[in-house]
Protein backbone atom coordinates (compact mmCIF):
# COMPACT_ATOMS: atom_id res chain seq x y z
CA UNK A 1 0.00 0.00 0.00
CA UNK A 2 2.97 2.12 0.58
CA UNK A 3 2.45 2.78 -3.98
CA UNK A 4 -1.15 4.35 -2.74
CA UNK A 5 -2.30 8.17 -2.86
CA UNK A 6 -3.02 9.66 0.14
CA UNK A 7 -7.05 10.14 -0.02
CA UNK A 8 -7.31 14.26 0.87
CA UNK A 9 -10.27 15.22 2.91
CA UNK A 10 -12.02 18.09 2.04
CA UNK A 11 -12.47 20.67 5.15
CA UNK A 12 -15.86 21.04 6.63
CA UNK A 13 -15.82 24.86 6.37
CA UNK A 14 -15.90 23.90 2.60
CA UNK A 15 -18.76 21.56 2.86
CA UNK A 16 -20.69 24.51 4.40
CA UNK A 17 -19.80 27.20 2.37
CA UNK A 18 -21.37 25.15 -0.43
CA UNK A 19 -24.51 24.38 1.43
CA UNK A 20 -24.84 28.04 2.38
CA UNK A 21 -23.98 29.44 -0.52
CA UNK A 22 -26.49 26.91 -3.18
CA UNK A 23 -29.43 27.72 -0.46
CA UNK A 24 -28.54 31.51 -0.62
CA UNK A 25 -29.05 31.81 -4.17
CA UNK A 26 -31.79 29.05 -4.59
CA UNK A 27 -34.14 31.20 -2.50
CA UNK A 28 -32.69 34.16 -4.54
CA UNK A 29 -33.81 32.24 -7.97
CA UNK A 30 -37.50 31.11 -5.98
CA UNK A 31 -37.65 35.00 -4.96
CA UNK A 32 -37.12 36.19 -8.48
CA UNK A 33 -39.94 33.34 -10.07
CA UNK A 34 -42.55 34.00 -7.08
CA UNK A 35 -42.45 37.97 -8.00
CA UNK A 36 -42.23 37.41 -11.98
CA UNK A 37 -45.55 35.59 -11.04
CA UNK A 38 -46.93 37.84 -8.45
CA UNK A 39 -45.69 41.22 -10.34
CA UNK A 40 -49.40 42.44 -10.12
CA UNK A 41 -49.93 42.45 -6.79
CA UNK A 42 -46.06 43.06 -5.74
CA UNK A 43 -46.67 46.74 -7.53
CA UNK A 44 -49.24 47.58 -5.25
CA UNK A 45 -48.62 45.84 -2.18
CA UNK A 46 -44.73 47.31 -1.82
CA UNK A 47 -43.50 50.48 -1.35
CA UNK A 48 -40.83 50.90 -3.14
CA UNK A 49 -39.31 53.61 -1.18
CA UNK A 50 -39.10 55.83 -4.45
CA UNK A 51 -41.29 58.59 -5.41
CA UNK A 52 -44.01 56.65 -7.38
CA UNK A 53 -44.40 52.79 -7.78
CA UNK A 54 -42.56 50.45 -9.87
CA UNK A 55 -44.33 49.28 -13.04
CA UNK A 56 -45.36 45.33 -13.03
CA UNK A 57 -42.79 45.99 -16.41
CA UNK A 58 -40.07 47.13 -14.16
CA UNK A 59 -40.56 44.42 -11.72
CA UNK A 60 -40.20 41.88 -14.05
CA UNK A 61 -37.40 43.38 -15.26
CA UNK A 62 -35.86 43.24 -11.98
CA UNK A 63 -37.17 39.41 -11.01
CA UNK A 64 -35.10 38.23 -14.22
CA UNK A 65 -32.27 40.43 -12.65
CA UNK A 66 -32.22 38.77 -9.89
CA UNK A 67 -32.47 35.21 -11.24
CA UNK A 68 -29.35 35.87 -13.63
CA UNK A 69 -27.55 36.84 -10.38
CA UNK A 70 -28.84 33.17 -8.76
CA UNK A 71 -27.94 31.19 -11.84
CA UNK A 72 -24.29 32.67 -11.54
CA UNK A 73 -23.87 32.13 -7.68
CA UNK A 74 -25.08 28.71 -7.91
CA UNK A 75 -22.59 28.53 -11.13
CA UNK A 76 -19.81 29.93 -9.29
CA UNK A 77 -20.50 27.28 -6.46
CA UNK A 78 -20.26 24.65 -8.33
CA UNK A 79 -17.23 25.54 -9.55
CA UNK A 80 -15.78 26.25 -5.83
CA UNK A 81 -16.88 23.00 -4.79
CA UNK A 82 -14.42 21.65 -7.80
CA UNK A 83 -11.91 23.46 -6.48
CA UNK A 84 -11.34 26.57 -9.27
CA UNK A 85 -9.98 29.59 -8.00
CA UNK A 86 -11.69 31.70 -9.68
CA UNK A 87 -15.06 30.01 -8.91
CA UNK A 88 -13.91 30.68 -5.54
CA UNK A 89 -13.24 34.65 -6.05
CA UNK A 90 -16.46 34.67 -8.08
CA UNK A 91 -18.16 33.21 -5.34
CA UNK A 92 -16.70 36.09 -3.06
CA UNK A 93 -18.02 38.80 -5.53
CA UNK A 94 -21.03 37.33 -5.56
CA UNK A 95 -21.33 36.92 -1.92
CA UNK A 96 -20.50 39.97 -1.23
CA UNK A 97 -23.17 41.05 -3.49
CA UNK A 98 -25.69 39.29 -1.84
CA UNK A 99 -25.01 40.82 1.53
CA UNK A 100 -25.40 44.28 -0.12
CA UNK A 101 -28.80 43.35 -1.69
CA UNK A 102 -30.11 41.90 1.25
CA UNK A 103 -29.24 44.95 3.52
CA UNK A 104 -31.12 46.86 1.06
CA UNK A 105 -34.00 44.90 1.30
CA UNK A 106 -34.30 44.39 5.27
CA UNK A 107 -33.88 48.07 5.01
CA UNK A 108 -36.14 48.94 2.22
CA UNK A 109 -39.05 46.44 3.01
CA UNK A 110 -39.10 45.63 6.66
CA UNK A 111 -42.75 46.95 6.60
CA UNK A 112 -44.11 44.99 3.86
CA UNK A 113 -41.71 41.72 4.35
CA UNK A 114 -39.60 41.42 7.47
CA UNK A 115 -37.75 38.48 6.47
CA UNK A 116 -37.12 39.51 2.77
CA UNK A 117 -33.09 39.93 2.42
CA UNK A 118 -32.05 38.38 6.06
CA UNK A 119 -31.23 35.22 4.72
CA UNK A 120 -29.32 36.46 1.82
CA UNK A 121 -27.45 38.94 4.60
CA UNK A 122 -26.52 36.43 7.33
CA UNK A 123 -26.01 33.66 5.06
CA UNK A 124 -23.14 36.28 3.01
CA UNK A 125 -21.72 37.43 5.92
CA UNK A 126 -21.11 33.46 6.98
CA UNK A 127 -20.23 32.74 3.60
CA UNK A 128 -17.67 35.41 3.12
CA UNK A 129 -16.17 34.77 6.81
CA UNK A 130 -15.61 31.27 5.90
CA UNK A 131 -14.14 31.81 2.47
CA UNK A 132 -11.55 34.12 4.37
CA UNK A 133 -10.78 32.21 6.86
CA UNK A 134 -10.46 28.65 5.03
CA UNK A 135 -7.40 30.86 3.43
CA UNK A 136 -5.66 31.98 6.48
CA UNK A 137 -5.71 28.36 7.42
CA UNK A 138 -4.30 26.67 4.54
CA UNK A 139 -1.61 29.93 4.23
CA UNK A 140 -0.60 29.38 7.77
CA UNK A 141 -0.60 25.17 7.39
CA UNK A 142 1.93 25.30 4.22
Amino acid sequence: MAGSAAKSTRPWTVTVVIVLAAFIFLEQLFVGFQAIVDADELNAEFDWSTAESLTSTQVVVLAVAGIVFALLGLAATIAYSRGSRSGTIALAILATIAVAAGLVAMRGYADFRPALGTLRFVGGVVVLYLLFQQRDETSTQQ
